[in-house]
């Protein structure tokens, strides 16, 4: 929460041309479906009760559908936060091959961006909620790991870098 996750996705798909498919924009849209207030400790338990209610499968091809994905495609998700939805995710992207990009920020960090993005503080309830959990598990298992503690645009301009490389890599070039 406030580590820059929705800032690097959008720019990372306006950069490359790809779709962007988000996990925060999937519940925001059932909240705003059934009525809901859209707010963080909302959103949280919202999210916890429809990987509850749909398992980990069906949430992530939900959440991959609102970007109209096909499997090969190239695809930016974010705000993943669960371990499962990594395994998860890397099964259903086959076979296209999953990187998972983390940005790792301080609990000083989070409640800066989020004071200046959304006038809400980073409480103790909502970063220990269910959703924010595994944040540091999910940071373990990304293929690249920043500091959240660079400005945005240091962060951008650095995954790009990596993805050109893995690109070239890729392609033998």
């Amino acid at each position: 929460m406030g580590a820059g996750k929705s800032t690097l996705a959008d720019r990372l798909a306006g950069h490359y041309g790809w779709r962007n498919a988000s996990f925060g924009r999937y519940v925001r849209e059932i909240a705003a479906h059934r009525g809901l207030e859209a707010s963080r400790s909302v959103l949280q338990d919202l999210g916890a009760g429809l990987i509850a209610e749909q398992g980990w499968p069906t949430f992530c091809m939900n959440t991959l559908a609102q970007a109209n994905f096909h499997p090969g495609e190239s695809l930016v998700v974010d705000g993943i936060r669960h371990v499962n939805a990594v395994l998860t995710l890397r099964e259903l992207v086959k076979p296209s091959r999953f990187y998972c990009v983390g940005v790792d920020a301080s609990p000083t960090a989070i409640e800066e961006r989020l004071k200046l993005r959304e006038s809400e503080t980073a409480t103790a309830e909502l970063l220990e909620h269910s959703t924010e959990a595994e944040v540091d598990e999910v940071l373990k298992l990304c293929d690249l790991r920043l500091s959240g503690r660079r400005n945005e645009q240091q962060i951008s301009d650095e995954v790009i870098g990596w993805v050109d490389k893995v690109v070239r890599a890729r392609l033998g070039v």
